[in-house]
């Protein structure tokens, strides 16, 4: 199994992330392709924004790594969604997963939220959720 090395530049730590994991991020997947880690994948550390945390960055590879061992069907759809909403530490996931380019967890976490923060909530209870403020009129 050939990892590639992911440095957190919040507090300079170096992660291993398992190549064909990785490569499930677009953004990981351009650097991997033009530094052409694939064929020596410990050549070089990857740098992440300092604005995610390690446990943020942990969550997400676990997310994709257990994404990938469930073939996309039916049957699997539901154990994936249950996985999914035991799993998110949402908004973080959500922006790192946008950040990293990485569809399937993006998708997840935002349907995620479509499904279990916003569905059958008045907007009241959506402005409080998502703290915006009531507009007022002059």
């Amino acid at each position: 199994m050939s990892e590639v090395f992911i440095r957190l530049l919040s507090n300079n730590e170096l992660l291993a992330v398992d190549l064909e994991t990785a490569k499930q991020s677009n953004t990981l997947l351009n650097l991997i392709e033009s530094f052409n880690l694939d064929k020596d994948p410990t050549s070089a550390e990857i740098p992440l924004d300092p604005e995610y945390n390690s446990k943020t960055v942990r969550q997400v590879f676990e997310y994709v790594a257990e994404s990938m061992k469930y073939p996309k069907s039916d049957e699997n759809k539901k154990e994936m969604e249950l996985w999914d909403k035991l799993f998110f530490d949402i908004f973080n996931i959500m922006k790192l997963a946008n950040y990293l380019d990485i569809k399937s967890a993006l998708n997840a976490s935002t349907k995620y939220v479509a499904l279990h923060m916003i569905r059958g909530k008045t907007p009241e209870e959506l402005r409080y959720i998502f703290s915006v403020p009531v507009e007022t009129k002059s």
